[in-house]
């Protein structure tokens, strides 16, 4: 079987930005979009139905809701939702995409 998401626990972690450096390396990072909650910094990174989805709130109905949407996605838009979550693991968590600035900080 195929994994279309990852769901993914950001209820009990701080506010340290380490949410997103774990989500890059579990999930993101290999393009599997995730179903999170906007916790710490995570809404700089995964919007709702653009590359994940969200869930809206800590209640039973708004993780069922977030479930559904999961499971009833047709083929086009989870490649949609695939494609996004990729170019965001190319941008944000490939270390090639911060060449320049390395380049630059090492030359100062």
């Amino acid at each position: 079987m195929r994994t279309l998401f990852q769901i993914n626990s950001v209820i009990n972690t701080d506010s340290t930005g380490r949410i997103a450096e774990e989500f890059g390396q579990k999930a993101i990072v290999p393009g599997c979009p995730v179903i999170v909650n906007y916790t710490s910094d995570i809404s700089e990174y995964v919007k709702n139905e653009a590359n994940g989805i969200v869930i809206s709130n800590f209640t039973k109905d708004a993780v069922k809701k977030a479930l559904k949407k999961a499971t009833t996605i047709e083929g086009n838009f989870i490649k949609h939702i695939k494609r996004n979550i990729t170019l965001l693991a190319d941008k944000q968590f490939d270390y090639r995409s911060y060449k320049e600035e390395m380049v630059e900080f090492f030359n100062k």
